[in-house]
């Protein structure tokens, strides 16, 4: 059963950004969709967590060199 990771991101600064996000985290094997809202500073995964688990997912975004933190 898929599950859902919300994380807060902090240091976006163009659209661009959020796109490119998303599709970094699509091509992600165990995560089947991504979600930027730039407006909001959220990333919403979903994924599958026989592949991939919660923390790995959240380390894919914070390695993109921004501020993350789990919201839920």
């Amino acid at each position: 059963m898929e599950k859902t990771l919300t994380i807060k991101v902090e240091g976006m600064t163009c659209l661009g950004c959020a796109e490119d996000m998303e599709i970094l985290l699509r091509n992600t094997p165990g995560i089947s969709d991504a979600r930027v809202a730039y407006a909001d500073d959220l990333v919403t995964v979903t994924f599958d967590p026989e592949v991939i688990d919660a923390r790995e997912a959240f380390m894919k975004v914070a390695r993109l060199g921004f501020r993350a933190s789990v919201v839920k």
